[in-house]
This record gives C-alpha cells, structure tokens and sequence, in this order.
C-alpha cells in the first residue's frame, strides 16, 4: 500500500550476497554468518548448489557451526582452564542445560549463533583463533575450494558478521590456499540499498 510504484522480488540469501558484493559483475560469493553459502554469480544470477543444507547437516564455519564447536570443547572439558572459567561464569550452563536446548527446545541455530559474542571478546586468545581457522579451513574444503574449481580465476568476495568480524583469519586461511580475497563486506543491506536506490 505505501510503496506503490513498487516492484517487489523475493529471492534467497546468496541472491542477495551476489547483489550487495558483485552488484552486476561476475564473481564468486561466500556467505559466512548466522548461516554459510557459496555460489558463483554470473552478474545476474548465482548459480544453483548443493550446499544450502542448514544448520544441522551444514553451514561450515558460520556462527552456529562456531558455536557448536564451542559447546562441543566445552562439553568434553578441552576449553583452556582460562576459558572455562570465564565461559562457566558467562553462561551458568551445564550438560544436561545445553543437550537440552540443542535437542528439544525450539531455535537451536540462534542459541549457537549466540555465543559468537564469546568469540568477539576472547579473539586474540590462541585457542580461540584455533577454532576459528579451523572452522575457515572447513568452510574453504566445503563450499570455496569445489566452486573455485568449477570456476577458476573468479574473483573471491564474502559478505556477512562472522566473514566482517573476524576478516584478519579469514584472509590468512584463504591466503594458505592461494584465494586472494577481493571485497568482505559485514552488512550486505547497505549496498542492495545503493544497488537498488540508483
């Protein structure tokens, strides 16, 4: 009713993530934030994947899957006694708490991707820059490497909060794998705004 002269297009994510990195040039898009995604994108459209499998059987290296390995080193009492500490005095969660929100309360994915905060704050810890590159080095194997090698010499370009956030390892995961990085953008939504206001 308000936008009248409008037209409307309702498309998923890597639409979107294609939209705000490429705007019409070819590339290939990563998707690294609640949720992962990766698709090549030929300035009108990403190609289609295999890769959109959700929280539980996917999403490599997003803020779930980094929450899950959280937990999961939590859970089998490997976290630095540092860590421990403080995540047991942050959190005031036990086994039977997390098994619980995980498995039967509804919104799993959002009470992992909660504890990226936990990431944000402790990022310069050793053990923590660990679990992140190893959550990069899964996401690069899963979804990049096989569409970099569908689509060599495209240029690389990510958008999300846990691609913005954490960027310095993102680089130097990708760096090991010879993937030059071209554009990371944390918010997407400011440059569909640019994209589709002119």
């Amino acid at each position: 009713m308000f936008f009248i002269n409008s037209k409307i297009k309702v498309k998923d994510d890597i639409y979107g993530a294609s939209i705000a990195a490429c705007y019409d040039k070819k590339g290939i898009v990563g998707i690294l934030g609640s949720g992962a995604n990766c698709a090549y994108f030929d300035g009108k459209k990403p190609e289609q994947n295999n890769y959109g499998l959700g929280f539980i059987l996917g999403d490599e290296g997003s803020a779930n899957y980094l929450g899950k390995m959280l937990l999961k080193n939590f859970l089998e009492d490997k976290l630095p006694t540092d860590l421990k500490k403080q995540f047991e005095e942050r959190y005031n969660v036990d086994r039977p708490i997390i098994l619980e929100k995980i498995y039967k309360k509804p919104n799993a994915q959002n009470y992992l991707s909660s504890f990226l905060d936990f990431y944000i704050d402790n990022r310069n810890h050793k053990y923590m820059e660990q679990l992140i590159d190893q959550a990069f080095e899964r996401y690069i194997k899963t979804y990049l490497a096989p569409t970099l090698a569908q689509h060599p010499n495209e240029e690389v370009h990510f958008v999300g909060s846990v691609a913005g956030t954490f960027q310095d390892r993102l680089r130097l995961t990708a760096e090991k794998h010879n993937i030059n990085i071209i554009s990371i953008t944390k918010e997407p939504i400011y440059n569909l705004l640019n994209y589709y206001s002119n």
